[in-house]
């Protein structure tokens, strides 16, 4: 998997888990300069330091969330990528679990976006 498509999935999965892009203001020399920081329950990390990829810690809790949702509005859809998600938790394979949710939270953000 290309570095261009690890960043895309964990900035895709950290939105979907709760994390917001904010700035943070820090001083070098008295200059202020703002960095881009994800925000979650007053933790702060980098794009860089997001996990999914590559934490089992970090994907697990993110499943959870997205296999609990219980979608009703194409529950069929939903279904068929928790069981492929299910399937390839069975692999341990930690990237194949990642693409996979990858997958089902862009199908999830286009069901979303055309029931507005």
């Amino acid at each position: 998997m290309k570095q261009e498509e690890i960043i895309e999935g964990n900035i895709l999965i950290a939105k979907f888990d709760g994390w917001i892009l904010g700035e943070t203001e820090y001083y070098c020399a008295g200059v202020p300069e703002r960095h881009p920081r994800w925000i979650k329950d007053k933790e702060e990390l980098l794009t860089s330091d997001l996990l999914y990829h590559s934490s089992w810690d970090w994907i697990m809790p993110a499943y959870k969330k997205f296999d609990r949702l219980n979608v009703v509005s194409d529950f069929s859809q939903y279904s068929k990528y928790c069981d492929e998600i299910d399937i390839a938790l069975t692999t341990y394979d930690i990237e194949i679990v990642f693409i996979t949710l990858v997958n089902g939270i862009k199908w999830l953000k286009e069901e979303q976006n055309e029931n507005k």
